[in-house]
């Protein structure tokens, strides 16, 4: 529904996208009310535009553990129907989102889709990346439009308190001109993804590095440009990689599992801060503050049956047998601080607190290959072909086998 209470022409458009924590889609306020302003597509027809439909139609919506799905619809919007359909992957924190706009009669259309986006932003031929402070979202057009990049300061006067990024709206169009005969469509596929590790700013300069771990020994950081900035030696096999804040500034360090049975990390710089042997391989990885106290804690599971906690110092907090090698290993935000969440090749899935004590078990029966952490939940992916959705609460896990 558009411009009923206020005159904001935002129908069938996205107002915001959060991931990891962050905002990457910024929806402008009321006082910039046209479409040009939302996550939407501005359409011309023959040079000529029209106000935007006040009721966009659901078409269809629905959901499973894995995906989910809406079709929107604008019927007669400046000469044309725009169809919005989105995709959302949940195992890949992905959202594709097609924009179908079909002409109503014959003529010439220029069709504009529209991103404004939050964060360090860097422009290629891939589409936009937005980064803020080490996190980092895509938003990634097929070929056929030319893509413009627009910097908005005085948009950016709403995001003055957002402290993940600088006061300025990033704003993508995607621009796509096209002679259209009744009843045919031009299309606009976009996917907007994240990655957490494996891209991060580790310095602080607002720029994410690239960092890339191989079977050959070796883990390269490499700047946005593809130079590399540093090499890390260690191996063989780079099974994992995770980021975290250890320093009390804008730095991340790298935490990599790797085949020689170790747990490595270093700083921003590719200085070795530990090289922890464990006897066997180090498959998962991750950073997270457990105990909110504003730095990460380092966990690594290890197919020896041990998940292992150091501090952001380095120093070994806890280590706890989970009688059967880790096979998945994630965090799950709780108030306060953050649980982690394991799973064994024996069918195992453990929530472990900031502590090391074990708070609930969960036997399923066959080995655990992913997992995936919702805000209060976990999906579990096992060998026997089963995907469940369990609570990371002590009430929702617990001794079980459905």
């Amino acid at each position: 529904m558009a411009h009923q209470r206020t005159p904001d022409a935002d129908g069938n458009s996205l107002p915001r996208l959060t991931l990891f924590d962050r905002i990457w889609l910024a929806d402008n306020d009321y006082f910039k009310a046209p479409v040009k302003f939302h996550n939407s597509v501005t359409v011309f027809r023959d040079g000529q535009s029209a106000a935007i439909p006040p009721y966009a139609e659901l078409v269809a919506a629905g959901e499973s553990p894995r995906y989910g799905y809406s079709r929107t619809r604008l019927a007669n919007y400046a000469g044309v129907d725009w169809t919005r359909t989105i995709f959302w992957l949940r195992q890949q924190q992905a959202f594709a989102v097609l924009d179908q706009l079909t002409a109503l009669d014959d003529d010439e259309y220029q069709f504009r889709a529209l991103w404004h986006g939050v964060g360090a932003a860097k422009l290629s031929d891939g589409g936009l990346l937005l980064t803020q402070k080490g996190l980092s979202l895509w938003v990634q057009i097929a070929p056929g439009p030319v893509l413009e990049l627009h910097d908005d300061a005085e948009l950016g006067a709403n995001w003055s308190g957002y402290e993940h990024a600088e006061p300025v709206v990033r704003s993508l169009e995607a621009v796509s001109t096209v002679k259209l005969a009744k009843g045919e469509s031009y299309l606009f596929a976009s996917v907007l993804h994240g990655k957490s590790d494996g891209i991060a700013d580790l310095d602080g300069d607002g720029k994410a590095e690239v960092i890339c771990g191989t079977h050959y020994y070796w883990a390269s950081v490499l700047n946005a440009d593809g130079q590399r900035r540093w090499q890390y030696n260690f191996g063989p096999i780079c099974y994992d990689i995770a980021t975290g804040c250890f320093d009390r500034d804008d730095t991340r360090g790298v935490v990599f599992g790797s085949g020689d049975g170790k747990i490595h990390v270093v700083d921003a710089s590719g200085k070795p801060r530990l090289a922890y042997t464990t006897g066997d391989g180090v498959k998962h990885v991750a950073a997270a503050d457990l105990d909110g106290d504003g730095l990460d804690e380092i966990l690594a599971g290890s197919l020896n049956y041990n998940l292992y906690c150091f501090g952001a110092d380095a120093g070994r907090r806890w280590r706890r047998d989970l009688g059967g090698p880790v096979s998945a290993l994630v965090t799950v935000p709780q108030q306060p601080g953050v649980l982690a969440v394991v799973g064994t090749g024996k069918g195992r899935l453990a929530s472990v607190d900031a502590t090391g004590r074990v708070r609930a078990v969960t036997e399923l029966g066959s080995e655990i290959l992913d997992l995936v952490a919702g805000r209060q939940s976990v999906i579990v992916a096992t060998a026997d072909g089963q995907l469940r959705k369990i609570s990371a609460e002590p009430a929702g896990l617990g001794p079980r086998s459905d």
